[in-house]
């Protein structure tokens, strides 16, 4: 589902994968276009890291689906329900990007921290925790079958071409990039959005190359700028202690 922020919807891309237990991967920013009117239930949402346009929206999710489990990184539950340095790194590195997103807000649910290998039970299929660091060192993605729900630890995508997203550890983003390419998913879910073919991984090259933002550009005006501001923003994110 498209969940990015009214101005930019396809910014942003949830999933849904609907068995006998029904699990949601990054439920997108608080500002999110996103209408869970037509979900009946919820057994867990994976978080796959703890950045604002990834969770903003989970408040709502567990206020719809009170009894639903969140699965987060090992070690980073304790920001779920206080995300004050949730909110504080990313004014660090989106500035005023962040009024687009919206903040996080403190969440009482329950949650289980899962780490690599782990198996998730969906009921008629079981998915596995990978570890995924680089652009978050505390990132993990989910496999199920031969599809990979990647987060940002692939990069992204927009109108047909890859581009960077900003890295805490560079040499461990090349290595996920690697290890995906010997993984040979049939499916990429990235969040940067959509569902992608594994030629994606191909244009993450070992200099990061990818598109300029004048490549990527979308239709112009607020979608461009929310564009070009997040892109910025990776050059500040390096600077971040």
């Amino acid at each position: 589902m498209k969940a990015g922020p009214p101005e930019f919807p396809e910014f942003h891309s949830l999933y849904l994968l609907c068995y006998e237990k029904a699990m949601m991967i990054d439920p997108g920013p608080s500002n999110s276009v996103a209408d869970l009117g037509f979900l009946d239930r919820l057994d867990y949402v994976f978080l796959t890291h703890l950045h604002i346009d990834h969770i903003g929206l989970l408040k709502e999710v567990v206020e719809r689906f009170p009894n639903v489990v969140v699965l987060v990184p090992e070690g980073e539950g304790g920001k779920i329900t206080s995300p004050e340095k949730v909110n504080k790194e990313a004014e660090n590195m989106m500035g005023e990007l962040v009024t687009v997103f919206g903040k996080v807000e403190p969440i009482k649910t329950t949650i289980r921290e899962v780490g690599d290998g782990e198996e998730i039970d969906l009921g008629d299929r079981k998915g596995k925790v990978s570890y995924t660091p680089g652009h978050s060192n505390a990132h993990i993605s989910f496999i199920l079958d031969d599809i990979l729900f990647a987060g940002d630890s692939l990069g992204g995508r927009i109108n047909g071409r890859s581009f960077k997203i900003a890295w805490s550890d560079r040499r461990k983003f090349m290595e996920v990039v690697e290890r995906t390419k010997s993984m040979r998913p049939k499916l990429i879910g990235i969040s940067h959005s959509g569902l992608v073919g594994y030629n994606h991984l191909n244009e993450v090259d070992e200099s990061m190359s990818g598109a300029e933002v004048e490549e990527l550009s979308v239709d112009g005006g607020t979608r461009d700028q929310i564009l070009r501001l997040y892109l910025s923003s990776g050059n500040r994110a390096r600077a971040v202690p």
